[in-house]
């Protein structure tokens, strides 16, 4: 079961009454279960049940379509300065 809360959903196993807040960002989705740090540590990129859970609850079937869909085309504007942001 996914519940939503603005970019963040919680992800239960009512079977291990395990919840997972999983995070989605523009760069991926993001949990703090073992499976998706491991995948961090050893390939730099992942998606894990609960991640797939969640893509699953947004209508979408890959980590690749999230990521898609999260590109931005940035329209430059004559004259006006580039803005940074913090990540």
């Amino acid at each position: 079961m996914v519940t939503q809360d603005l970019d963040s959903f919680g992800v239960v196993n009512p079977g291990k009454e395990t919840v997972y807040r999983v995070e989605a960002r523009r760069d991926g989705v993001f949990c703090p279960c073992d499976d998706f740090n491991n995948q961090l540590e050893f390939f730099g990129r992942g998606c894990c049940k609960h991640g797939y859970a969640v893509l699953g609850f947004l209508g979408l079937s890959s980590l690749a379509d999230y990521l898609g869909v999260q590109k931005v085309v940035p329209f430059p504007r004559t004259g006006e300065a580039v803005a940074v942001y913090a990540a």
